[in-house]
């Protein structure tokens, strides 16, 4: 394979997040700390371990966030120091080498410009370049899956590609926790491949001691066996609140912060008694919320996929600037349609290589079904991106037959 459009594209994915990092960074807050990831990370860098300050001041063991990212920063911390600077520089390179894997995944399929300009798509969008500026997982997070992703379409006779797409996915979930049932992609991806069992038990051999080995740790502080709890949380302070909003006639905002001071939240172990009292509250909550009108989730449902995959991604930001200054509404109408293209060309890419791209199209499937919120995020959207380029550019070009290379002429399309 031609990794020279892979080096192309890594420089302009690094130079574009480099210089729009350089641009931004004296707008943001310089104590920035989204999701606790930083503050884990530091804690972790002074031997503290996995804990962060909770809301009323004590440091207490974090149940929600898996480690992986902040056992990343952490190790930047100990080499560089708590710098804004140097942690968003480190996520412009990881995002720079995600671009460049988009390549080296495309060209199982396509000829090298095409899939160079599936790198250059995701390189240039416009909310992945902006979330550079962000001290948050997604970056590690995909990295990691399309390493995974390039390890099954360019060996995937090879039984340890199977094994080492286990591991990485796995590191993967260690960043963030929505990757925890990528074994079922792996299953269809087998199914459709008409393999049989035994891939998928060696991506589970690479997959499950490190996803097991985080869960006993939850297991041995609360006495529950589960990876995170991030989906609970979610329903609560997202959909419930909106619902209770709308019962009550008060913001979202006062929603939510009435049922988190009635059930507590799950993000801290504060023993196991409060634990307990938070998951039964918490459960009621969503019963009495979600359960109570259940017709309401299906128009969630599509509001918030269609606001995560064409959303323009207006505050990404606005929690960690300095000064908040509205972003112009010419920009957030080119976003929305960029995203809206993009999609479209995307869908019509899979109809037309339905089998050639299928580990593409269950892995897009399987974001927007674990991403449903009642409120879209262009967060959620970040690991799609490369699956959507490599889908775009598919249905404006001829796919390679299978097992031929990317850099010999094409014959036939499938």
């Amino acid at each position: 394979m031609n990794l020279r459009p892979a080096l192309i594209v890594f420089v302009v994915a690094l130079l574009v997040r480099l210089g729009v990092v350089l641009f931004m960074l004296p707008q943001l807050r310089p104590d920035q700390n989204p999701d606790l990831y930083r503050e884990l990370g530091r804690n972790m860098a002074l031997g503290k371990g996995f804990v962060a300050a909770a809301p009323d001041g004590r440091e207490l063991p974090d149940i929600n966030r898996p480690p992986g990212y902040p056992a990343f920063l952490a190790g930047l911390m100990l080499i560089f120091g708590d710098r804004l600077g140097v942690l968003l520089a480190a996520n412009c390179v990881l995002a720079a080498i995600g671009c460049a894997l988009t390549v080296v995944m495309a060209s199982r399929w396509l000829r090298p410009g095409a899939a160079m300009l599936a790198g250059l798509i995701t390189a240039l969008e416009p909310n992945s370049v902006m979330r550079s500026c962000l001290v948050m997982a997604e970056a590690l997070f995909t990295l990691f899956l399309l390493v995974g992703v390039c390890a099954l379409v360019w060996r995937r006779e090879k039984n340890s590609a199977w094994c080492l797409c286990g591991v990485v996915w796995a590191l993967a979930t260690l960043c963030r926790a929505i990757g925890l049932w990528l074994p079922l992609v792996v299953l269809a991806v087998a199914f459709l491949w008409r393999m049989r069992w035994r891939p998928v038990a060696l991506f589970l051999i690479g997959f499950l001691p490190l996803i097991g080995l985080w869960m006993a740790r939850n297991a041995s502080l609360t006495g529950h066996w589960f990876y995170s709890l991030s989906a609970q949380n979610s329903t609560v302070t997202g959909w419930a609140a909106r619902l209770e909003a709308e019962r009550t006639g008060v913001s979202t905002d006062v929603a939510r912060a009435r049922l988190l001071e009635r059930t507590g939240s799950l993000e801290f172990f504060d023993g196991r008694e409060a634990f307990e009292k938070t998951q039964r509250e918490q459960a009621k909550v969503i019963y009495e919320t979600l359960g109570a009108k259940p017709w309401r989730r299906l128009p969630e449902i599509v509001k918030g996929t269609a606001e995560t995959l064409l959303g323009p991604g207006k505050r990404t930001l606005d929690a960690f600037l300095r000064d908040l200054q509205p972003t112009p509404r010419w920009r957030l109408m080119a976003g929305t349609g960029y995203m809206l293209a993009l999609v479209v060309l995307a869908i019509c890419g899979s109809i037309r290589h339905t089998r050639a791209l299928a580990v593409v199209t269950v892995l897009v499937l399987y974001f927007l079904a674990l991403s449903v919120c009642s409120e879209g995020n262009s967060r959620y959207r970040y690991p799609i991106i490369p699956l959507l380029s490599v889908l775009a550019v598919a249905a404006c070009a001829r796919t390679l037959e299978p097992g031929t290379d990317a850099t010999k002429p094409l014959h036939h399309g499938n």
